[in-house]
């Protein structure tokens, strides 16, 4: 009798699932349970409610219903919550970063011009040894620098004060904020509508971590989201963002280790000049970097090194789940979703299996394929170097026309592009590059602790080297020939050394890809073409959803 009572339960709810989220139009009980929360409100406080997955009633207070869902954050509850913030920090927040930090170091740029800004001290002066005489420069400050820093922060600060009070912003379901947690008959009900907010949902936005596919109730969602997608002909390769938590930390100790170079390169070409301790500058420079970045791109690297063989090996049946009605309830939904007869349990679950294997695999190398995206990296390194060469232009435009080989006009103008060089082609070939060598030399889990350091000093090691090479070489080519064929000679064949520097880190993946195959570090898979990515995060419904049901 109880077995018979548990069978009609579970029949209940597997009705209640399919009826929501197969509905077109929201009835009136269903326009209050489908509901987001804003972007700004699941970042609060450091994201502070992604600390646990209990719930209490003022949470649900937070969201507000609506008739469509922007992001559907899917996630595991296991892991951290800080990496979580930091991975949708980087996706919400960064662009808008980046505009402040650019738009606050052209201020600045401008007030140290007009004099409204004086130089920090007459003691230091930048020197440019392209000039007619060697050694003499125009005094500096840190004015742009520093602004970059400012308007960096105060760019997010604005954007989440605009969703704020000016606009809504974009919303998203996260479980914890979305289902009330605390009345129990609001609670079922949310559980059971939760194939309708699948099928709301815009965008599935995946904080993947080494547990996620190890999660049924995350398995589920992604099926019920596929099986959405497919029945409005959508592509859903265009409609799901799959991100490693692990990347947001590694994007933003990036920017701390760029932001400490570029401001010591500032400081050390002030005290002793130019060309002449320029390879010395670079070398300690990507030595203190990859210190800074090693553990972090390591990580990273390792991570995304598991998402492919854990994807590639994927097995519904090996998936945990809290109690076994959660697991009969999935299996009966997948059987109705994938069975051709719609009665087949085996069938339903191998086609699952296949999907995940082939279709889910390979959404996933289409958005992290290239580890780094180019997009990503250039915004990092914009939002950072953007101060350091508005502050070395505004010396620069400060000389006096005897000094100068070119008119000024052409002068200011290559000199610019030259600076543009290292934030859009020197510093996201860097990242690039050190990427390549974490995949190479990132371990499997359980690798003792004197490994790892060795791994790491390695990683810092050919970083410095090749990366100092070729800002040595960048700098004393542009330098060298401005005196000789003239500037824009110089700036040509900075622009191409820079080029072939970010060639050869972008396209050197493949070689990486391919040696660690035959170093036998990773399974076989096959490479496709980068596409950047902005990512998001995944709310694991596991334990709400367990107890809901």
């Amino acid at each position: 009798m109880v077995a018979r009572d548990r069978r009609s339960s579970n029949e209940d709810v597997v009705a209640a699932i399919e009826r929501t989220r197969t509905s077109r139009h929201l009835d009136r009980e269903q326009e209050q349970i489908v509901r987001s929360v804003p972007v700004h409100r699941v970042l609060h406080g450091g994201a502070k409610k992604f600390a646990s997955s209990e719930g209490v009633a003022t949470d649900y207070e937070l969201s507000a219903p609506t008739e469509q869902i922007d992001y559907f954050l899917s996630h595991s509850w296991r892991a951290s919550r800080m990496h979580k913030y930091l991975t949708l920090w980087m996706f919400f927040r960064l662009p808008a970063a980046t505009a402040g930090a650019v738009l606050f170091s052209l201020l600045a740029f401008v007030l140290t011009l007009t004099d409204v800004l004086p130089p920090m001290t007459s003691n230091f002066t930048e020197r440019f040894d392209d000039l007619e005489q060697d050694g003499e420069g125009g005094p500096v400050s840190l004015w742009a620098s520093l602004s970059a820093i400012v308007g960096f922060f105060a760019g997010a600060m604005i954007q989440g004060m605009s969703e704020r009070h000016l606009s809504k912003g974009k919303g998203c379901f996260l479980d914890k904020l979305c289902i009330h947690q605390t009345d129990v008959g609001l609670k079922k009900q949310g559980i059971r509508s939760i194939g309708l907010f699948l099928r709301r949902s815009d965008q599935m936005f995946i904080l993947w971590s080494p547990e996620y596919f190890t999660r049924l109730w995350c398995c589920f969602e992604v099926a019920a989201f596929e099986k959405g997608a497919r029945e409005d002909s959508r592509d859903v390769s265009r409609h799901i963002t799959f991100r490693p938590v692990q990347i947001g930390p590694f994007l933003a100790i990036c920017y701390l280790g760029i932001l400490s170079l570029s401001t010591l390169n500032l400081v050390w070409i002030m005290v002793l000049g130019g060309a002449q301790s320029a390879f010395a500058l670079a070398l300690v420079q990507s030595l203190i970097f990859g210190c800074l970045v090693a553990p972090w791109v390591v990580s990273y690297a390792r991570a995304r090194n598991e998402v492919f063989e854990q994807l590639r090996t994927f097995s519904f049946h090996e998936a945990d789940c809290f109690a076994q009605s959660d697991r009969t309830l999935i299996t009966k939904l997948l059987t109705l979703w994938y069975s051709p007869d719609k009665q087949d349990e085996g069938a339903s679950i191998a086609s699952f299996d296949t999907m995940v294997r082939t279709k889910m695999l390979s959404l996933v190398k289409k958005q992290i394929g290239d580890p780094v995206p180019y997009t990503l990296s250039v915004m990092i390194s914009i939002a950072v170097y953007s101060g350091c060469a508005c502050d070395i232009l505004a010396s620069r435009m400060m000389l006096p026309d005897s000094l100068l080989v070119e008119n000024r006009a052409l002068d200011h103008a290559c000199f610019a592009i030259f600076l543009l060089c290292f934030p859009l082609l020197y510093w996201p070939a860097c990242v690039r590059m050190f990427a390549n060598y974490a995949m190479l030399l990132a371990p499997k889990r359980g690798v003792n602790r004197l490994n790892l350091q060795f791994r790491y000093l390695c990683l810092s090691v050919a970083n410095a080297f090749i990366g100092s090479a070729f800002y040595y070489v960048m700098g004393v080519s542009f330098y060298t020939l401005a005196k000789g064929p003239g500037i824009v000679v110089a700036v040509v064949c900075t622009l191409v050394i820079g080029v072939v520097y970010l060639t050869i880190a972008y396209k050197g993946g493949a070689c990486v890809e391919a040696l660690r195959r035959r170093l036998g570090r990773a399974a076989p898979m096959e490479l496709v073409s980068a596409v950047p990515i902005d990512g998001g995060a995944a709310s694991a419904t596991a334990a709400p959803v367990a107890v809901g049901v």
